[in-house]
This record gives C-alpha cells, structure tokens and sequence, in this order.
C-alpha cells in the first residue's frame, strides 16, 4: 500500500505462524495511517440513504432474507442465518472447548443458545457500525450479556470466528452493490451531461477530436508524403453518405422502425420491472411498464423465461432516457393517427357528389 503508521500510534498484536519460528504482527486501523505521494489509493465504501433500495435487494438475492422491513433488521436476521450456519457446522469443536468458561456448566441445547444470541448481537453490531447506522438506537446493555458467558482464550477466539466469518460475507457484498450503484451513478451523470452539452462519445472534454495514433495498418503501409499527395483527391471526391445524428432520438426511430413499437415496449417494460428498486427510473416510467402487457414464457421444464426479454446489462440512466423517448414517439405516433371519425369524413369527402336525377339509379 506504501502507507506509513503515524508516530504514537498502538497496533493489534497478532501471532503469525507462517513461518518456521512464530513471532509477533501487528496491524494497524487504516485511520492510524498516512499516505505518501506514492501511496496505493484506498478506495472506502460509505453507505447512504440512497444507497438502501439497490443494497437490501442485494442482499435479499444473495441471503434470502426481504429488506422489506429496513436494513437494520434485514442484517440481524442475515446474521443470525449465517451464525446458525457457523453452529451447524463447528458444532462439535464448540463443544469441545468450553473447560473452565461460564458455558461449561451448559447443556448443549444451552451453549447453542447463548452462542447464536452471543455472535447475532456482535454481527449485527458490527455491520450497523460500518453502515453508519446507530446501533444504540436498536439494542440495549442486556441483548450483550451472553457475550460474557465467553471468557477463556478458546471461547473468545470461536465467538470472534464466527462474527468476523458472517460480518465478511455480508460486507463484501454490500461493499460490491455501493461501489456498482456508484459506477452507474457516475456513468449516468456523465450521460446527461454529455447529452445537455450535445457532445458525442466520440469527442475529448477539450471539445477536440480523438488524439491519432501511430502504427495503424493503413500507417504502415501508406509511404511518407502519402496524406499530402491524396489530399486534392479526398477533396475533389463525393461524400459517401451523410453524416449520421447520434441523438437519442434518431437511434429511437431506427429501434422501432427495425423492431416496431409493440415490441420495443414489452421489451422496455420488462426492463424496467426487473430494475423495480432502482431509483435512477423515473416513476413515471415505472408506472407505464406496469400497464404493458408481458406475455409469460416459459421453457419445458415450466421455467419462467421472460426475464430474457429484458436489457438487464444496460445502465439504468439510458434506460430510463431511452423510455422517455419512446413514450415521446408514441405521443406523436397518436397525434398522427387519424380518428374514426376523420377518417369517415374523409371517405365522404372523396365520394361523387350525386345529381338529383340519378339517386336512383346510384343507389340501385
């Protein structure tokens, strides 16, 4: 990493065994440290409010467990699955530590309870703690009193397992949901800006074209000179073809004029059913996807494949552009669209008119 630890500083002593004789490490809190000029950039997730619907559906696919109820009880009851897990399999290694702890005297349906209450309340403390939540505001001192039960070397180090074990997994993947919500985020923002300034991928910040590069296959083959003596030619010759628009409204016409506006909106609606959570969809759009219609396709063995007729690798921010461009063109689609009506008087209009001699004979 290239950090330094500031001067006055304590660190944790740990024993390292990955050697021949063991000795003594310590580690450091990365607030205890400093960086240098060339020091690797630490990259720190923080979680926010806004950040709540993407983590808890996260979390929800990944454990099982519905964030329906906030995030702080969403972690509790992931960490006590996860605790239970721990349990189920060092059961025996548990059991067989316990000498001269408050748990000896326990029966094993006892150490079980007080090592799930025990390792739940630490999990779940540790977790509210990295997530900026109050953890005062959801326990008190005796939803901790089974930690003490935990006082030999052995029990410490079993409970401390188990809560560093089940607090990684749910951070890791907490930490993976902010840090894509982020990417997106920022994505999405470069978007719109690139979109209100008109600009193309295409085109640097400095408004300049792309920087040429050496070594090209036409560089090498080409001799020198070779641009300055094509250069009347390039001039004198006709333009293939015009030159395309690149906005967002073009490249929705040439979508439903390739696939037609039926389709384009069941696809669009999946798409956005399955991003439901994701706030960076406008309500509005939300709310149109529930009125389309999606047909229910499923495979031989009775799986439900439609969620294959959905974008679900594409940027929440384009999507939701792009469904505002669509809702656009079908605006206009009704506009141009003459009604029943209009469309009777205009047949009446291109009928010939009839003398008043021959109503009969027209209408026979």
């Amino acid at each position: 990493m290239g950090r330094y630890v500031r001067r006055g500083t304590k660190g944790i002593a740990l024993i390292d065994t990955s050697g021949d004789n063991p000795r003594l490490k310590y580690v450091f809190d990365v607030s205890d440290t400093g960086g240098r000029e060339n020091s690797r950039r630490l990259n720190l997730w923080e979680y926010r409010e806004e950040h709540q619907d993407a983590v808890t559906t996260a979390l929800e696919n990944r454990f099982g467990v519905s964030g329906e109820n906030g995030l702080a009880n969403q972690l509790e009851q992931i960490a006590s699955k996860l605790v239970t897990e721990y349990w189920n399999d060092n059961r025996r290694d548990i059991l067989g530590i316990l000498e001269d702890s408050f748990l000896e005297e326990y029966d094993d349906f006892n150490v079980e309870v007080a090592f799930r209450n025990a390792a739940t309340v630490s999990t779940t403390y540790t977790l509210m703690s990295r997530c900026g939540l109050d953890p005062g505001d959801y326990f008190e001192h005796e939803d901790f009193l089974s930690v003490f039960d935990f006082n030999t070397r052995d029990t410490i180090a079993v409970l401390g397992s188990a809560v560093s074990n089940s607090s990684e997994q749910i951070l890791r993947q907490i930490a993976v949901t902010v840090k894509n919500y982020e990417r997106e985020a920022s994505l999405q923002r470069q978007a719109e800006r690139m979109v209100k300034d008109g600009e193309q991928p295409g085109v640097h910040a400095e408004r300049g074209l792309p920087v040429s590069q050496f070594g090209s296959e036409r560089d090498r083959n080409e001799a020198p000179g070779q641009v300055r003596t094509n250069e009347e030619e390039v001039s004198a010759g006709a333009q293939a073809g015009a030159v395309e628009s690149n906005d967002s409204t073009t490249c929705v016409k040439d979508v439903i004029n390739r696939f037609g506006m039926e389709r384009v909106a069941v696809v669009l609606a999946n798409t956005v059913r399955d991003k439901e959570w994701d706030g960076r969809i406008s309500a509005e759009n939300k709310a149109l996807a529930k009125t389309i219609p999606v047909p229910e396709d499923r495979d031989a063995r009775g799986g439900n494949r439609t969620y294959e007729y959905a974008c679900s690798k594409a940027h929440p921010g384009l999507i939701n552009l792009f469904v505002n461009q669509v809702r656009k063109e079908q605006e206009l689609i009704k506009e141009k669209k003459p009604s029943v009506l209009q469309k009777l008087k205009e047949t009446k209009a291109d009928l010939p008119k009839k003398s008043p001699g021959k109503v009969k004979e027209a209408e026979l």
